[in-house]
């Protein structure tokens, strides 16, 4: 099997490094018809950096992406809450934050997948604190098996990292993930992020709007130095 804090409302369930820059390679295959990402960042998003974000969801809605996030107060997921056509919450347990939504079940995959990926995972202080790392697992790889891995992450911190980093603060488990599987991250701290997402983006938009589907795993590993 393959996986900071925050607390709300809601019944806490309970549970008795990569370096690689993941956007290296151009796709080569179609995408198929289901196409998700994930979008997270830390907290105080500057306004400038929300409008990108809501930019690129709309971008992406043209072309029948998926969008997966969550419901972390104080971060970009208070302001992207029903702009995508297509979305999918992910929340630690039922009902956080007063929520509803059926990805909300941290299956023992993604409980295996927190433990791999946070270091002292099981020294940590409290129920809570696994089931925020579990439900990064889910989002960023699929929510029961974890067999279908966002296409890419995008993300905002203030140090701008793109892998794994102590500055990351909370982005830094989610961005371990999709380092672990070659997923490329892109954090808009940087400008010329959102241009190479873009190029990305647009490199494929014949792939994209494909109808026969495909393998999602070969876009993932196949980017081109370029990026």
């Amino acid at each position: 099997s393959n996986y900071r804090s925050f607390s709300d409302k809601g019944d806490a369930p309970r549970y008795n490094n990569s370096n690689n820059r993941g956007f290296q390679r151009k796709p080569q295959e179609p995408y198929s018809n289901y196409k998700p990402y994930v979008i997270a960042s830390n907290q105080n998003v500057p306004p400038e950096i929300v409008e990108q974000f809501k930019e690129i969801i709309y971008k992406l809605n043209a072309y029948g992406f998926t969008l997966r996030y969550s419901s972390m107060r104080g971060t970009i997921d208070d302001h992207i809450s029903g702009l995508a056509d297509k979305e999918e919450l992910y929340l630690p347990w039922k009902n956080f934050g007063d929520k509803d939504s059926p990805f909300n079940y941290n299956h023992p995959l993604s409980i295996e997948a927190a433990r791999e990926h946070q270091p002292g995972y099981d020294d940590l202080p409290n129920d809570k604190v696994k089931a925020f790392l579990a439900k990064n697992a889910r989002m960023m790889f699929g929510n029961k098996d974890l067999k279908s891995p966002a296409l890419f992450f995008i993300t905002w911190t203030e140090c701008g990292s793109t892998i794994r980093h102590s500055k990351m603060g909370n982005m830094a488990n989610p961005t371990s993930l999709a380092n672990s599987r070659f997923i490329p991250v892109f954090n808009l701290q940087n400008p010329s992020d959102k241009e190479r997402l873009y190029k990305l983006i647009e490199s494929n938009l014949d792939n994209a709007k494909e109808t026969k589907p495909s393998s999602n795993d070969s876009i993932r590993k196949s980017y081109n130095d370029d990026f």
